[in-house]
């Protein structure tokens, strides 16, 4: 018998959804890339406006933010109403997150045909998630402090072997379908919001 879902939830408790547990255990990788980082900051600072400077961080010290890899046919949304897309480009990587208080939910491509969601885990029950492998770090050398111990400068063999494996077998299972975060046409559900180059900018110093 499968594992019972594992709630997603925000900071505030106004966005809710689902991630379907098909494994006990999910893969999972801690990105230090300047691009995660930058989008942090961003959601950071919102979330300090609308829950205090006090409100806990969704990155480690070295910058590092937490996903666990999950096809989009996994994914349900309980409260759509309260999400919203953000990307450092209009290119880059689909950044959804819960407006209310800006908590980040995962992060996509811009295709629904991409059988891949990276579901932060911040967002995830930690029960649940303390029960999993710990996450395989990567893009160390953008880490802040240096690259921390155990962590692959790059992208390590391990977690490029297993992130091919979970697209493989999306595809092979069409499991991008249905797709929480795209509408029937491959259109994302919602508008994004790109900054401008002087405001992307200021996310990267």
């Amino acid at each position: 018998m499968p594992p019972a879902p594992v709630p997603i939830a925000c900071l505030c408790g106004a966005f809710r959804g689902s991630l379907a547990s098909r494994v006990a255990k999910r893969v999972r990788a801690r990105c230090y890339c300047d691009d995660c980082q930058a989008a942090a900051r961003y959601f950071e600072g919102r979330r300090r406006a609308s829950l205090g400077a006090d409100s806990p961080s969704f990155t480690d010290d070295a910058g590092g933010t937490d996903v666990a890899l999950a096809w989009p046919a996994e994914v349900t949304l309980v409260t759509p109403s309260t999400l919203g897309l953000f990307r450092l480009s209009p290119t880059g990587l689909c950044r959804w997150h819960a407006t209310c208080c800006a908590t980040p939910i995962a992060n996509t491509v811009g295709s629904s045909r991409a059988p891949f969601v990276g579901v932060m885990t911040s967002a995830l029950a930690q029960d649940r998630v303390a029960e999993w492998d710990p996450p395989l770090g990567i893009q160390g050398r953008f880490a802040r402090g240096g690259c921390p111990e155990g962590v692959s400068a790059k992208a390590g063999v391990d977690i490029l072997a297993k992130a091919t494996r979970h697209l493989a077998l999306g595809a092979l299972r069409r499991r991008h379908r249905p797709h929480p975060f795209f509408d029937g046409q491959g259109r994302p559900v919602v508008d994004a919001i790109v900054p401008t180059l002087e405001e992307r900018l200021a996310l990267y110093r």
